[in-house]
């Protein structure tokens, strides 16, 4: 983004400019919201898990089998939506869960209401009945879910190649896709000193002088 807005800014003005941030800087500006809390009134942000900083429920909730994310709220109609779903009409005329201030300041108490549902079936069977009535959620994958997911496929996020040594190796594919350069030639990890006088060649060193750094064990 930074980049970004020092191009347009030499659009308008002809001059480029140097960029100064830090891993340190972004930290601290990831943090907006919790640091806006805290300059705000003084209190101390306490960990929330996977649970929203302003929206509740928001966040990882488990199932029978595993984990779904789900994000409702009044203002859309998902939370009362969601009550139901669940079969926790109960839920809607709970003063603690009145309003979405109550939710959060009662966040304990609603996941524990909500996974007393979504713990007796499985994800896939929630995942279909909220995504049926327009509710935001989404599945929690492990790794062996991630690599058997039909668009990591289709995106060539995985794929193989084969090893000198260890012969047919399967690798994370690249996330980048280039139309003119994409990046399809695959290339093994190299061995130890592999490229060595390949290296050294291009520097100019002779095969005299590569025969006695070897025999000085230099390479």
């Amino acid at each position: 983004l930074g980049v970004l807005a020092a191009y347009i800014a030499r659009q308008q003005t002809g001059k480029g400019q140097h960029i100064d941030t830090s891993l340190l800087d972004c930290s601290v500006a990831l943090g907006l919201i919790d640091g806006s809390d805290y300059l705000a009134s003084g209190d101390l942000p306490m960990p929330l898990a996977s649970a929203h900083r302003r929206i509740a429920p928001h966040g990882a909730f488990r199932t029978q089998d595993g984990y779904i994310t789900i994000a409702a709220d009044a203002a859309s109609g998902t939370w009362e939506m969601l009550c139901q779903i669940l079969g926790k009409d109960e839920m809607e005329t709970d003063p603690r869960l009145a309003d979405n201030t109550q939710r959060r300041k009662n966040l304990p108490f609603l996941i524990e209401q909500i996974e007393s549902a979504t713990t007796t079936r499985e994800s896939a069977v929630w995942l279909e009945k909220l995504q049926a009535a327009g509710i935001p959620c989404g599945p929690v994958n492990n790794y062996d879910k991630v690599f058997q997911h039909p668009q990591v496929l289709a995106r060539n996020m995985l794929v193989e190649n084969v090893h000198p040594k260890a012969g047919r190796v399967k690798m994370v594919g690249k996330p980048l896709k280039f139309s003119d350069t994409p990046a399809t030639d695959l290339v093994p990890s190299a061995a130890l000193g592999e490229h060595t006088t390949a290296i050294l060649q291009s520097l100019g060193y002779s095969a005299d002088e590569l025969e006695q750094l070897r025999q000085e064990k230099v390479i």
